[in-house]
């Protein structure tokens, strides 16, 4: 299940859970933090293992898809590229 503010927004934060594991081109800037449990986040056809407490970055318009094992949570800050050289000048 996905849980988000309006497309329309700068910036929005969801929380992921298994069920949204669909693979994602997208061009919001996606910073990834894991809440609890764990999982692989499969990009550029390599999979990288995910644990409880760990960070990824992933660039706009880059294939992915992250795959939790049950009962694990996904935070997410998705940022508009253009609101990126506000944040971070």
């Amino acid at each position: 299940m996905e849980q988000g503010f309006q497309r329309t927004d700068k910036y929005r934060v969801i929380v992921n859970d298994p069920e949204n594991e669909q693979l994602l081109c997208h061009k919001w800037l996606e910073v990834g933090f894991v809440l609890n449990g764990c999982g692989n986040l499969v990009m550029d056809e390599h999979s990288y293992p995910l644990q409880k407490n760990d960070i990824f970055v992933i660039n706009s318009y880059q294939l992915h898809r992250v795959v939790l094992v049950e009962g694990s949570h996904l935070l997410s800050l998705m940022i508009q590229m253009d609101y990126k050289e506000y944040l971070l000048p």
